[in-house]
């Protein structure tokens, strides 16, 4: 499959962990144009294989910069790929069998809570990023809406780390922790990493996110530390207005595998 790049690489993600200031540092230093690409990926069943190509190659063909195409993907965005590509290549396995000379970058965050705290803030308010400046939108606390979160992060990380061992891949691995608190360094770290991958023209000049994370997300957090220890007290369960309770019965007993009612 001929996709008119020399260098390409995936950043692995899970949602709130940072992914669109890597994608914007790495393409201030001409790594192509990075970004989340591949979240709708088109249903190809029962369409010639030629189609699957000619999408890529036209996104590829969109989004590259000097020949070096890069994206961000949650694990589902994978899946759906993958689906995609082996319609149309003989014995395809993984992405490393169509983009060249692929490399994979694996972005974590090492604090969970915090992690579902700004999911469910994003989730709540509907803003994924600001820019410097932008007004800070309502948002009320809620325990399982944040639990809702935490599980979700967990378990799409826990898919990452199933999917790289299964495959016996080595990603370059990033702690949101460490690699926002030392961005330079930790950028150096990456670049050496990257290798000849870098563009030779020049780099796209698009100005940093705000950090989101601010005195409301550390009062969400806190308060959800001390709600876990609540968990089965009787005055927990009244205070959360039957949320928790709807939340023990999807889990503990099964509802999500009750028949619907007609």
């Amino acid at each position: 499959m001929y996709l008119g790049i020399e260098n390409s690489f995936t950043i692995a993600f899970v949602m709130r962990s940072g992914s669109n200031q890597l994608c914007r540092l790495l393409a201030r230093r001409g790594f192509g144009r990075p970004g989340e690409l591949f979240q709708t990926v088109p249903n190809f069943h029962n369409q010639p294989t030629s189609s699957v190509e000619t999408w890529l190659a036209a996104l590829i063909a969109d989004n590259e910069a000097g020949g070096v195409f890069g994206s961000k993907m949650a694990h589902d965005h994978r899946a759906r790929l993958d689906e995609a590509l082996r319609l149309c290549v003989p014995g395809y396995n993984i992405l490393d069998d169509v983009f060249p000379r692929h490399k994979w970058i694996w972005l974590r965050r090492r604090d969970k809570i915090a992690q579902a705290v700004s999911l469910y803030i994003a989730e709540e308010t509907a803003r994924w990023s600001q820019e410097a400046g932008s007004a800070t939108v309502a948002c009320e606390y809620c325990y399982v809406g944040i639990l809702s979160a935490l599980l979700r992060v967990l378990a799409n990380d826990f898919t990452w780390e199933t999917y790289f061992s299964g495959h016996s891949l080595t990603p370059y691995k990033i702690w949101y922790e460490e690699f926002f608190s030392n961005v330079e360094e930790q950028l150096s770290k990456l670049t050496v990493y990257m290798g000849d991958a870098r563009s030779p023209m020049e780099a796209v000049q698009i100005p940093d996110l705000a950090v989101q994370r601010d005195g409301r997300s550390e009062r969400f957090a806190d308060r959800f530390r001390r709600d876990l220890n609540r968990v089965g007290e009787e005055s927990f369960a009244r205070e959360s207005s039957g949320a928790l309770v709807r939340w023990n019965a999807f889990f503990f007993e099964r509802s999500w595998n009750a028949t619907p009612s007609r």
